[in-house]
């Protein structure tokens, strides 16, 4: 039986939406937000639709699921982003974790949003990724491989956001050398 054919026990009953019990391994997760409206949502247990904040996500790997944030994960997103519109945050990342919280009497797993600012490491936009992978176009000494092997990473896409202008520069000075 593989994991496709499981069923968690605390599964949420709308498959269509990412719950706590999605996210790979369990560990954390970075997202790109892609969009966010309020769409009509159906809760297939009590059979009622209810308007809700659905957030999609650029990244098209099999678990990802379009999210349904409450108001507590709303708000986190506008405290870690300091952006108070979901229009103004197209683009940005969005780490998940898995915390418990209280609900009623019992304590369960729940998506929650993680800070970036505090140990999250935020990855490179698409627009970072565009300016190296322009940069290294232009020259013959530096590969999106060997960068990806200085920083241990698997692909320049995972390249931390706080090395971005320390590579641009990098690649910039071997093409000032060339041009010698």
């Amino acid at each position: 039986m593989t994991s496709d054919d499981k069923i968690h026990w605390l599964q949420n009953p709308n498959k269509n939406y990412l719950g706590h019990q999605d996210l790979p391994n369990g560990e954390n997760q970075t997202l790109t937000l892609e969009s966010g409206n309020w769409e009509a949502v159906k809760n297939p247990k009590l059979n009622t639709i209810t308007e809700k904040r659905v957030l999609r996500f650029r990244e098209k790997d099999k678990w990802v699921k379009p999210f349904i944030c409450n108001e507590t994960n709303a708000f986190d997103i506008c405290k870690f982003l300091q952006i108070g519109y979901i229009k103004d945050s197209i683009g940005a990342k969005i780490t998940f974790t898995i915390r418990k919280v209280k609900v009623g009497k019992m304590t369960v797993n729940a998506l929650r949003i993680l800070d970036a600012k505090k140990g999250v490491i935020q990855k490179i936009n698409d627009e970072q990724l565009k300016v190296l992978l322009d940069k290294i176009n232009q020259q013959k000494e530096t590969t999106p491989q060997k960068i990806c092997d200085a920083f241990k990473i698997k692909s320049l896409a995972d390249l931390p956001q706080e090395k971005f202008e320390l590579v641009k520069k990098g690649i910039e000075k071997y093409i000032d050398n060339e041009n010698i």
